[in-house]
């Protein structure tokens, strides 16, 4: 029998009204259900941790002074928090944290009361790890007006509608300048394109495939940056972008190798992807200068997008994809160097493509995405010195990340915040700015601890030690 999330979901909450027995079976079904038939860890993490907490919390209880069940929960607490880690999730978190803090102080006294003491060292830094996580994600909810806890709460996770990929054809091709003679033609009439802009009409995926080749898009059925039918790339893909964030960009070129030998090289989307990741090792690790490297920004670009377009201020919509965004901003701030107003300038068309999502509300659709816009424009006002909006921009942001219950780089927006703060502050309030401003820090550095981002934790750790940019320079 197949059962999708959302029915995994309801039954988990009709579970919740039954006896204790009942309920610890339906429960227990349901995890072991959910690890054999959800393969991905991105539709795992929809049930998995919050089973696990129901499961827990229902069977702590029962277990007692049994260390053998015990070790059973904390075991599951793990499997579940590890997931969520995994995936850079925030959904049942803080509950699994916090009962995992519970397991551990029983199991400790437990072990004191049978004058055993081999794990009290291992217990009490997960202890301290945990709290100090705990304290982080409460500071951050505190600050969102989010809840980080859904106790007592039926959640279904939110979907993420696509966007109609006939307004992405309409908008992109008016981008370009082209008219709809010019991209229908050796792929479709006319009359059908226009009917697929209109929304009057569906039209087969290979003449969509086509037309978003045409137009320097992946196609409607592709969701990565690389387009490609073979599932091995997507996971290459995503340990290439890991590595590249942890700063191990020499692993990073090793699978790049692999990659190239299973992709559609020709394809432009794809050419792009490539040059923008080995253009950054190249200059991350100084085998390219910083001319060589707004060269390559430049060069990738105009694979799908000229740069006239970023010239173009009467564009009344816009639409970028992700790595032109990644392109755009890169160029326009290298490009640029210290002259804020003219990045942003050169920013216009990411800028106004983040307010179009604002405006219908298409945010949450497209959240990665949209939280590279929202970061990258936060940058930029801090870097205008406007504080205040900078602030609320970030604020924004993080709302998201946690509704929709995604980490993702939640630490980036969260430090422009309280770096903003502490330059706003810095007048008026210099040692209460400072204070705050190392409190911040602190939460951030607990967070990237926790998801393993070790880039951002040594970021944070330096911070700490040397104290602020300006002041360390």
């Amino acid at each position: 029998m197949a059962l999708s999330i959302k029915e995994l979901d309801l039954i988990l909450e009709y579970g919740k009204c039954m006896k204790n027995s009942k309920r610890i079976k339906i429960f227990r079904n349901i995890m072991n259900y959910s690890l054999i038939n959800i393969i991905n860890n991105e539709n795992l993490v929809r049930i998995y941790p919050k089973t696990i907490w129901y499961f827990c919390s229902s069977r702590l209880p029962q277990a007692g002074k049994d260390t053998v069940q015990n070790l059973e929960l904390l075991k599951l607490c793990n499997k579940g928090i590890e997931l969520l880690r995994a995936t850079r999730g925030t959904l049942y978190l803080q509950e699994l944290l916090t009962l995992r803090e519970q397991v551990i102080q029983k199991l400790m006294y437990l072990q004191q009361e049978n004058g055993e003491n081999p794990a009290t060292k291992i217990f009490s830094r997960g202890l301290a790890t945990a709290r100090e996580s705990r304290g982080a994600l409460e500071a951050l909810g505190e600050l969102t007006g989010v809840s980080v806890r859904r106790r007592e709460s039926c959640f279904l996770y939110q979907q993420q509608n696509g966007r109609y990929i006939g307004d992405i054809i309409r908008i992109r091709r008016r981008m370009l300048g082209m008219t709809g003679e010019e991209l229908s033609r050796g792929v479709c009439s006319p009359v059908t394109l226009r009917r697929l802009e209109n929304r009057q009409k569906s039209t087969q995926l290979p003449i969509v495939s086509r037309l978003c080749r045409r137009l320097g898009l992946p196609s409607e059925q592709e969701g990565m940056e690389l387009a490609s039918a073979d599932p091995k790339v997507y996971e290459l893909e995503r340990r290439i972008r890991r590595l590249q964030l942890d700063g191990a960009f020499e692993q990073s070129l090793r699978l790049l190798e692999e990659v190239k030998e299973r992709i559609d090289i020709s394809y432009s989307i794809n050419r792009q992807c490539i040059l923008l990741w080995e253009a950054t090792a190249g200059y991350e690790t100084g085998r390219l200068s910083r001319e060589e490297y707004i060269s390559c920004l430049q060069q990738g670009l105009e694979y799908t997008l000229p740069l006239s377009v970023l010239q173009q201020s009467k564009m009344q919509e816009c639409y970028l994809t992700n790595m032109e965004m990644k392109y755009i901003y890169r160029y326009s701030l290298l490009a640029c160097g210290e002259e804020v107003q003219e990045a942003r300038r050169r920013l216009e068309p990411v800028c106004r493509t983040l307010r179009g999502m604002e405006k219908e509300g298409s945010e949450q659709n497209y959240l990665r995405l949209y939280g590279c816009f929202a970061g990258y424009e936060a940058v930029l006002l801090q870097k205008a010195g406007e504080y205040r909006m900078a602030e609320q921009q970030t604020v924004r942001l993080m709302r998201h990340y946690l509704q929709m219950g995604r980490a993702y780089n939640i630490t980036e927006p969260w430090y422009v915040y309280f770096e903003s703060c502490r330059l706003r502050m810095m007048n008026t309030a210099p040692e209460e700015a400072e204070r705050e401003w190392r409190k911040g820090v602190g939460h951030c550095l607990a967070i990237s601890r926790f998801y393993r981002d070790k880039a951002g934790e040594k970021f944070f750790v330096d911070l700490l030690e040397n104290g602020p940019e300006d002041k360390s320079r």
